[in-house]
């Protein structure tokens, strides 16, 4: 059982330092690079915003015209509440 554990260890020990990640140098961005991918994320966050209001006005259109049904069928409502009450 011991050596099935230090087995073990010993695999995921070779396996994780297997990957150079800690060995690779991070290196300095290119400033083109830098300013495309600003770009870039300047325009998706533009698009999210605009995206964000679409979805507001179609959610406050929907929610006047749900309102307008409800008042329609109040006064419905009402109507025929008082014609039932003359007869």
């Amino acid at each position: 059982m011991k050596k099935l554990i230090i087995y073990f260890f010993l695999l995921a020990g070779s396996i994780f330092l297997s990957t150079d990640s800690f060995a690779r140098k991070k290196q300095p961005p290119d400033s083109n690079s830098t300013v495309i991918q600003d770009n870039g994320f300047r325009s998706n966050i533009e698009s999210l915003v605009r995206y964000q209001e679409e979805q507001r006005a179609k959610q406050k259109r929907a929610a006047i015209i749900r309102i307008g049904i409800g008042v329609g069928l109040l006064a419905v409502l009402v109507i025929g509440l008082r014609r039932r009450g003359k007869k």
